[in-house]
């Protein structure tokens, strides 16, 4: 530098600390763009509620700053001094990383509560923990405790694994009725039970609607999975009065839920008006 003074600036910052010429100029010229409003705020907040929605989450910092392209100290140093009551502002370049993350890690450990509720989907289908680790290679112990939920953090190699093979999955039948019966006892519900914003939302319930009152004995609820999971089979009237609202309720039209339940258009239309479902046509 011309004065002597060797530029200490860190490539990502914004705000220069730097006593440099070079970088007093720079400041200079953001202070002014600041007074005269021209300078975007931080979203140094932003950023903070995304690392806050992960940590809910169950994710290490490891995986937040794997997902954010960022290095982990500079997300451990952050929760750090946060955690000692001083102030934690991110920087406007790191902000920026996080706010634009991936949205899975592809390092670190998370929560294992979203593949749970997953591998206790495919279960409702009638896929076992051994049919899928037979299938995809994935050891049967580990896919039987995190979908009990004994084993609560994976990797984030596992937790994409799974997620692939329920992607694969999720609308197809397995080969096992038995393992359909004891997900369907134990209260687990099928893949369209869920949104897919709930699977990995730590507060997210499935959104299944029941079926009328005193017609509970008369469903078969191996066959409401089946419909569910998108497959055509023979209903009776007590399983058309659990599939109409809960088909209805995620946008299908009364024709395709009439071939789902093997059925006619109007039988779905009635059942529709009896129990004041609209369908999305409505409007």
């Amino acid at each position: 530098m011309p004065d002597g003074t060797r530029c200490i600036r860190r490539p990502s910052g914004t705000w220069p600390s730097c006593p440099c010429p070079d970088c007093r100029r720079i400041h200079r010229r953001l202070r002014k763009l600041t007074e005269l409003g021209l300078l975007p705020p931080s979203r140094s907040q932003e950023a903070w509620e995304v690392v806050d929605a992960r940590l809910a989450a169950e994710w290490a910092p490891s995986a937040i700053a794997s997902a954010a392209g960022v290095p982990e100290r500079t997300i451990r140093s952050a929760l750090y001094r946060r955690a000692a009551g001083e102030a934690a502002s991110w920087s406007r370049a790191i902000a920026a990383a996080i706010l634009a993350s991936q949205p899975w890690p592809t390092e670190g450990s998370l929560g294992a509560f979203g593949l749970a509720r997953r591998l206790q989907a495919l279960a409702v289908l009638g896929w076992s923990a051994d049919e899928l680790a037979a299938r995809y290679g994935v050891p049967m112990m580990t896919l039987s405790s995190v979908r009990s939920g004994r084993q609560r953090r994976v990797s984030a190699d596992l937790h994409a694994r799974v997620r692939a093979i329920y992607d694969d999955l999720s609308m197809t039948p397995g080969p096992g009725s038995v393992a359909t019966k004891r997900a369907l006892a134990r209260g687990w519900v099928p893949p369209l039970a869920w949104d897919d914003d709930a699977l990995d939302d730590p507060d997210g319930t499935p959104a299944v609607t029941g079926p009328r009152p005193g017609l509970h004995d008369d469903v078969d609820q191996t066959v409401v999975a089946v419909v569910l999971a998108g497959q055509e089979h023979a209903t009776t009237v007590a399983e058309r009065e659990h599939l109409v609202p809960e088909l209805a309720r995620r946008g299908i039209p009364d024709p395709e839920i009439a071939r789902l339940c093997r059925t006619s258009a109007n039988t779905v239309m009635r059942i529709r008006h009896r129990l004041g479902v609209e369908s999305r046509w409505s409007a």
